[in-house]
């Protein structure tokens, strides 16, 4: 049985995995445009082809995911939230803040770079309500 520290972990990575197919599945039955792309990554002074792109993107997004589960099973472990409802809101809220205000600007999207349509804010509240649903569903699976 995986212990209560990693499962957090191993869950965040299944959910985001899961969400990450879903929005590739959208995408292609014709749900609109995703993200668009601003321009080549670069990373240690090499440029990445938009496959490399996209793969690396991936595995940022799967460790973003993983790191969120984590940090929701410290947040428990300490006594700061619960697996309620209402806690599972709030982490949502949380995390709706820290990948709107945070992370998407670091790539260049939302507020500091490349604005989007006036519905992501509500797109994104509506993925990272789909995470936080399949990583509960996931953890209960694990523990």
């Amino acid at each position: 049985m995986i212990t209560t520290t990693l499962a957090p972990l191993v869950a965040g990575f299944a959910a985001g995995g899961v969400l990450i197919l879903l929005s590739h599945l959208a995408f292609r039955v014709g749900a609109g445009s995703g993200l668009r792309e601003i321009d080549q990554l670069h990373f240690f002074g090499r440029t990445f082809s938009r496959r490399e792109s996209r793969i690396v993107g991936i595995l940022i997004h799967l460790i973003l995911y993983g790191l969120a589960g984590s940090a929701f099973g410290i947040l428990v472990q300490f006594g700061m939230l619960a697996h309620t409802v209402l806690d599972l809101t709030e982490y949502l809220l949380i995390l709706t803040l820290v990948f709107g205000g945070v992370i998407l600007p670091l790539e260049g999207h939302g507020l500091f770079g490349l604005e989007e349509d006036p519905w992501f804010p509500v797109d994104l509240l509506i993925a990272n309500a789909i995470w936080v649903i399949l990583f509960e569903a996931i953890l209960r699976l694990m523990v």
